[in-house]
């Protein structure tokens, strides 16, 4: 499966982060959809489960945290493939991330471009088999 054929679920609360971000997974060959928190993303994976390979998402969110959307996601597709994303260094937010394992995996903020497509493309293929 190519970007062309991959949709993203891509979860950030900073608009700045997410409409780059968006562009940047776009111009990778992905779709993108939109989620501003975690109970956007449960709210829209939801709605449509079948549509998304993968979701990137951020850790720290109000209304409902990573962490938090994590869990529900993983509820409604255990072998959905996450990646978290955040400006917190990987240590710093380990507790957030306990339980995180298969299909699972982290880049940090300010990420590097070519970092965030490898770690979509190893998602997307993740969800391919």
């Amino acid at each position: 499966m190519t970007g062309h054929e991959a949709t993203i679920l891509l979860v950030d609360d900073d608009d700045m982060v997410r409409t780059v971000t968006a562009l940047l997974l776009r111009r990778g060959g992905y779709e993108v959809v939109e989620a501003v928190d975690g109970r956007d993303a449960v709210e829209r994976f939801a709605a449509e489960p079948q549509r998304f390979d993968a979701v990137l998402l951020d850790v720290m969110m109000p209304v409902m945290t990573g962490h938090e959307a994590f869990a529900n996601l993983r509820q409604l597709d255990p072998g959905l493939p996450i990646v978290f994303f955040s400006g917190f260094d990987k240590s710093e937010i380990a507790e957030h991330l306990s339980g995180a394992s298969a299909h699972t995996t982290f880049v940090p903020k300010p990420y590097d471009n070519e970092a965030l497509y490898a770690a979509m493309a190893a998602a997307v293929k993740d969800r391919s088999r």
